[in-house]
């Protein structure tokens, strides 16, 4: 069980959503659902929270169930969570084939043996989020990756598919809210953004 620190925290967009058990000084425990976040965010921390978060992967659903099968009293609920828990296996397969670097959408879409408009469906009624968002935050992992490895910025930029490294920059500020060579000097924020997501 994890304490939160006081003070602000950065999350950073990865594609997953959170299920978090939640105990603020003075009030009773509560089970909460995260975001899917399209942009680095900061939360504050109270003193004194404890905290237990369970990732779910990316394309996850949160039935509405799952909030009348966890006890608040019980912040290890592991099994209900993942018996509840669940994803469409289209889209499961759309976000897989991300990691094979496709060409747009489009090409995405041929891949799956979809037309563009069914992927653009799935995607938005699923996750919220059409496929070109899961296609530039996953380039921007991939990208973020290579770099952390020591491959220089233009490269990481152009093995990731990115025009040039100005573009890899733009996305990099877009969702982490800063440039890669700044999020590469920041142990805090490389630790975030190379733990496991999309």
């Amino acid at each position: 069980m994890a304490r939160l620190r006081p003070g602000p925290v950065r999350i950073f967009p990865d594609g997953c959503q959170d299920v978090i058990w939640q105990h603020m000084p003075g009030q009773a425990p509560v089970w909460k659902v995260s975001t899917l976040d399209l942009r680095v965010r900061v939360v504050r921390g109270l003193t004194g929270t404890a905290m237990r978060g369970f990732r779910l992967a990316p394309g996850i659903r949160v039935p509405a169930t799952l909030w009348s099968a966890l006890d608040p009293e019980k912040p290890d609920e592991v099994a209900a969570i993942s018996a509840i828990c669940t994803g469409n296996p289209a889209l499961t397969e759309m976000l897989a084939a991300l990691a094979e670097p496709p060409d747009g959408a489009g090409a995405l879409a041929r891949r799956l043996g979809q037309s563009l408009r069914s992927l653009q469906r799935l995607s938005r009624a699923e996750t919220g989020q059409p496929p070109l968002f899961w296609l530039r935050l996953a380039r921007l992992r991939r990208a973020m990756a290579e770099a952390a490895e020591g491959v220089p910025l233009a490269m990481a930029a152009a093995g990731a598919g990115y025009a040039d490294q100005a573009h890899f920059t733009r996305e990099a500020r877009h969702f982490h809210g800063a440039p890669p060579a700044r999020l590469l000097a920041d142990p805090e924020a490389m630790a975030a953004l190379l733990a496991p997501g999309l």
